[in-house]
């Protein structure tokens, strides 16, 4: 086929896709309300690019089984850790995310420093893959045409470099028109649906054509023996380690973290896509071993396994299939690069160069004026040179790479980078003691061993570096070799590398989270993370609280019309029937709206089990403490129930709110105990009492007093007189202030 009528076909589907992402931009509105589910779980398969369109086969055709965990590993995120993108949307949405740089950043005191350091890690991660997607397109392309690439005629570079720049048109064209990037990209998302409906259709009829046409060719016995006898299944190489890498790369590569999180409109979208996507994966491997099977057999060692999707229908007679497969192809690939460029725009010019821009003398004014139309021509102009930056650089990576390494290759060096956020990714919704030394530690240390083991033998290749380096190892060392890192041989591979550079980061990680403590905004941060939970998830499914309760609990903080609403839906008028678990949640979403999400849980809790954790007493009293500015009822209201003594001081170490187990653990007199009281007459009034131990008052005033302008937290025990263990606790706020708690411990002691 002549070179130019290809180009023009691939043109034509270009241009299908401009339609499409037009209509989505501008006439699909009542499309995209109905079919709104389909297209997220659409947009979900931008996950499969042309890794898994040609690497896939190719993969299978050297070691029949190794082609799974690609598949698998999606699969097992959707289908059994559910729980956790549901969670992962639902603090993005909370928090106002626009990308992973910024979902880590923002967990961990909202660093400056993480979100250049995770943005640039993925830079670096990701440019070979887009790389990939090049190399793809150019490879189906050179198998499809005649023309020979003699010097008065395109070379691959110059047809890489046009795929390039047509592709940094689209971008600009339908990525940048929003400047917030929060904002829904309804043309850009209703286009990668119609690619993956494409390149699944594609797959399903050229591997249900090519599969009908060979079946008498496949003698399976001779096959199977093969693989059981030749080519043993090294199952950490081929199958386990590849899952996880996959199953990280779900979560953490920013193309899919845009899709499943930023673009996601409604979490029932999601439901729905929890099955959709999974099916979709299977639908994708289902002619892989067929195709694989077939190709070794009549294609064999003298074309690559990748090419066997175009090079079957090619050798069967049939050019029109072998033009469709080569079209599901860069379907697949052009999703990916439009998807991940937008990404990582948002990333570089959000976390890097805007903040550096606007430092400078010549935009204060822009800012201090609220000049929009300045600001948005500043922003847009940035986001549309970063993509071409971008996407240059790939093309520079794809030059780099030539044709050294295989699809497969390509593809889990940048699943080995991403893969290295993932224990953080985690660490930020479950792991309290996050905190941003420990999370850029274990990042840090992960990355340059990935660096070191599957970067560097790239660049010594193309003779960036001295090839000594793998020879004899750095500085001459031969446990600094890429290939034998710290003497473990397993480096060599890139899923034994990866298995080192997890290791060292989670181990890392998991240290500073034990030694290393967090500082006040990041345990702020880590409330709204890690305590962020969606009403759905059963919490209270097994307690007894009656109707009247709930309504007595919800009065205090929103006015009774509005409780009276919320139990009217659910047809219940007996106040002393229990309440059910619909109701329950219900309330809690009602009193979220105006407690805040953590302290709604923490006060139901109270109601629900009578006390509650320290951290989340600290943790209501910093929400209350933002949202109502210590409006006194409210904040009273929400630490009643609390059966551990509670006391709040504001900035000023005055008194602001406590609760009656408070009073009930101090004999104050009447007149003390008051709004606006000074803390330092409540603790010399307790150390007149011999409640502070032994010494001077005034150094005990002094003492309390120091630890609370400081804002030192403390903990502390005294045995009273009468025989009682008190436990006491100071924790400081954000903005100032204290919150000090109480505990009766005696009978434990």
């Amino acid at each position: 086929m002549s070179g130019w009528m290809l180009a023009l076909i691939a043109t034509a589907y270009v241009a299908c896709l401009f339609a499409a992402a037009w209509f989505g931009d501008y006439r699909g509105k009542a499309f995209r309300k109905r079919w709104q589910p389909l297209i997220y779980s659409l947009s979900l398969a931008v996950y499969c690019t042309s890794w898994t369109f040609f690497g896939a086969v190719g993969q299978a055709s050297e070691n029949l089984w190794s082609f799974i965990p690609i598949y698998l590993g999606p699969i097992l995120v959707f289908v059994l850790f559910w729980k956790l993108l549901v969670k992962l949307i639902t603090v993005s949405k909370q928090e106002n995310i626009t990308s992973i740089a910024d979902f880590i950043a923002s967990r961990h005191g909202r660093s400056h420093f993480m979100a250049i350091m995770v943005t640039l890690i993925l830079v670096i991660g990701v440019l070979p893959y887009i790389a990939l997607q090049l190399k793809a397109i150019v490879m189906g392309f050179s198998q499809l045409t005649n023309d020979s690439w003699g010097p008065d005629r395109w070379s691959k570079e110059d047809l890489a470099l046009a795929i390039t720049l047509t592709l940094a048109v689209f971008v600009i064209m339908f990525g940048t028109r929003k400047l917030d990037a929060t904002e829904h990209q309804n043309g850009i998302m209703t286009a990668i649906a119609f690619e993956s409906l494409i390149k699944l259709s594609v797959f399903l009829l050229v591997g249900g054509w090519v599969t009908w046409m060979t079946i008498d060719d496949i003698n399976l016995g001779d096959v199977f023996q093969r693989e059981n006898t030749d080519t043993p299944i090294d199952w950490f190489d081929s199958i386990l380690m590849p899952t996880v890498m996959a199953m990280t790369a779900i979560l953490c590569l920013p193309r899919q973290f845009h899709v499943t999180v930023v673009e996601n409109s409604s979490i029932d979208d999601f439901y729905r896509a929890r099955w959709l996507f999974p099916a979709y994966l299977l639908l994708l491997a289902l002619f892989v071993v067929p195709l694989a099977l077939a190709g070794n057999q009549l294609l064999g060692d003298a074309v690559p396994g990748d090419a066997y999707m175009i090079e079957l229908p090619k050798m069967l007679g049939s050019l029109p299939v072998a033009t469709l497969a080569f079209l599901g192809g860069v379907s697949a690939a052009i999703s990916m690069v439009i998807v991940a460029t937008l990404a990582l725009t948002t990333m570089v010019s959000n976390e890097i160069l805007m903040p550096l821009l606007l430092r400078r003398t010549n935009y204060r004014n822009c800012r201090e004026n609220n000049d929009f139309y300045r600001f948005s021509g500043l922003l847009l102009t940035v986001r549309r040179t970063t993509i071409v930056c971008l996407l240059m650089m790939s093309w520079v990576v794809y030059r780099l790479l030539g044709e050294s390494a295989s699809l497969a290759a390509i593809g889990q060096m940048s699943f080995s980078a991403v893969a290295q956020l993932a224990p953080v990714l985690l660490g930020s919704l479950y792991v309290r003691e996050s905190n941003a030394k420990a999370a850029t530690g274990g990042i840090l240390a992960g990355s340059v061993v990935w660096f070191f083991c599957l970067v560097v033998p790239v660049l010594v290749n193309v003779s960036w570096l001295d090839s000594s380096i793998v020879q004899i190892g750095l500085f001459g060392y031969e446990w600094l070799k890429p290939g034998n890192l710290f003497g473990l041989q397993i480096t060599e591979t890139a899923t034994g590398a990866t298995l080192v550079a997890l290791s060292l980061n989670i181990l890392i990680y998991l240290a500073g989270c034990l030694y290393l403590r967090p500082d006040i905004e990041e345990r702020r941060q880590s409330r709204k993370f890690v305590d962020a939970v969606l009403a759905e998830d059963g919490v209270f499914l097994d307690v007894a609280i009656t109707v009247g309760e709930l309504e007595q609990l919800a009065s205090q903080f929103v006015s009774k019309n509005r409780v009276h609403g919320v139990i009217q839906r659910f047809e219940l008028r007996n106040k002393n029937k229990q309440a059910e678990p619909q109701l329950v949640a219900a309330i809690e979403r009602l009193l979220a709206g105006t407690l805040g999400a953590s302290s709604a849980r923490i006060v139901m809790k109270s109601l629900v089990h009578g006390n509650v954790a320290l951290e989340e007493v600290q943790a209501m009293v910093d929400e209350a403490s933002e949202v109502f500015q210590f409006n006194r009822e409210l904040l009273q209201g929400a630490i009643e129930h609390i059966s551990m003594g509670v006391s709040v001081i504001d900035r000023d170490l005055q008194l602001v709110a406590w609760n009656k187990r408070y009073l009930e653990l101090f004999d104050y007199p009447d007149d003390l105990i008051r709004v606006g009281r000074s803390i330092a007459d409540v603790i010399r009034h307790n150390a007149l009492n011999g409640l502070c131990g032994s010494g001077a008052e005034e150094g005990h005033v002094n003492k309390r007093l120091s630890y609370m302008r400081d804002g030192t937290a403390h903990r502390s025990e005294r045995r009273r007189t009468d025989g009682r263990v008190i436990q006491i606790q100071g924790n400081p706020m954000p903005g100032g202030g204290f919150v000090m708690t109480f505990t009766d411990i005696s009978e434990f002691r």
